[in-house]
């Protein structure tokens, strides 16, 4: 799946829990600009594995290293990311979650993948959802 979609995915699902929070209005705000932003990285960080995406690219040290769709595909990496917001703010750390789960998501249904290793590092199973192509 191209980047920009993975973008997409990842400001539409911050906007879905942004707006779900505020309507009940929950003690944590997530409807200001760096919660959206940092969505939008979260939901490319999982394709630093991949030598040819907008982050991976640069940083070759790690796409050479690692499967794609492996270890940065999981949960745990999302967990991780989450936790690594936190150095910044609440709302950063859920955005970042958001976004990287919603990538996980989007390449969970892609049609020219095979799915993720959801529960790296316990099992390296890809889970996907077996999308076909119309023809």
């Amino acid at each position: 799946m191209k980047y920009r979609a993975h973008i997409c995915g990842g400001i539409v699902s911050s906007a879905c829990i942004s707006y779900l929070v505020n309507k009940n209005s929950m003690p944590v705000q997530v409807n200001d600009i760096n919660f959206f932003i940092s969505a939008a990285i979260g939901a490319l960080l999982p394709d630093i594995d991949h030598p040819k995406s907008l982050f991976g690219s640069g940083m070759e040290v790690i796409s050479n290293r690692i499967t794609h769709r492996g270890i940065t595909h999981s949960l745990v990496f999302a967990v991780v990311s989450g936790f690594f917001g936190l150095i910044f703010s609440v709302p950063v750390a859920i955005g970042l979650f958001i976004g990287t789960f919603s990538h996980l998501i989007l390449d969970m249904i892609d049609v020219n993948g095979n799915g993720v290793c959801l529960f790296a590092p316990f099992s390296f199973q890809k889970i996907g959802a077996n999308v076909k192509k119309r023809r």
